[in-house]
């Protein structure tokens, strides 16, 4: 499925590719929610990306896609170094419940 590729789109150079991403995941989650669930382990791998910039987005697009399955993973980054990261992740965490 092309769901998968989201990640890679996420973790790209370029701010206005990961830009896109986000605006796709976002109406992507209005009607197709089920289908996005084949994007959470990239998703969760880029929470480890070395650029917080990235991780951050990550960690809002798994907010955005709202499965259970990312908990975990963003419990974790609510450790991260930089800041930014850790609020994005609390912010995921409470739009999952």
């Amino acid at each position: 499925t092309v769901y998968r590729f989201i990640a890679d789109m996420l973790g790209d150079d370029n701010i206005r590719v990961r830009l896109g991403a986000t605006a796709l995941v976002e109406e992507l989650a209005r009607e197709h929610r089920n289908e996005l669930k084949t994007a959470i382990p990239g998703l969760i791998a880029l929470l480890r990306h070395e650029n917080p910039t990235i991780r951050g987005d990550a960690a809002s697009v798994l907010g955005i896609i709202k499965d259970k399955a990312a908990r975990e993973a963003l419990r974790e980054v609510l450790q991260d170094g930089h800041p930014g990261v850790r609020e994005a992740a609390k912010d995921a965490l409470a739009e999952i419940g």
